[in-house]
């Protein structure tokens, strides 16, 4: 095969080539990384939900429902976008 052939089409499927080498060889490490994320995002929601009144519960689950489309939708192509 040429160079060509074996390079990747588009950068990111470069990153992700490299991504996955790295978490391959840093496996420990990469499932610590993750559990740790998960748990400080479940504390971080449980604190904002717990303190809230009962009224204003739906509106701090309304914002973090729109932030999360919003973080959904810049990172998926227009292509795959409902119309």
């Amino acid at each position: 095969m040429s160079k060509a052939q074996n390079r990747p089409n588009h950068p990111a499927e470069s990153m992700a080539g490299q991504t996955k080498q790295c978490v391959r060889d840093h496996a420990m490490a990469s499932a610590a990384v993750a559990f740790g994320m998960g748990v400080g995002t479940g504390l971080a929601l449980v604190s904002l939900l717990a303190d809230a009144r009962p009224e204003s519960r739906a509106a701090v689950a309304e914002r973090l429902g729109r932030q999360f489309l919003d973080a959904i939708r810049n990172h998926v192509p227009t292509s795959l976008m409902p119309h």
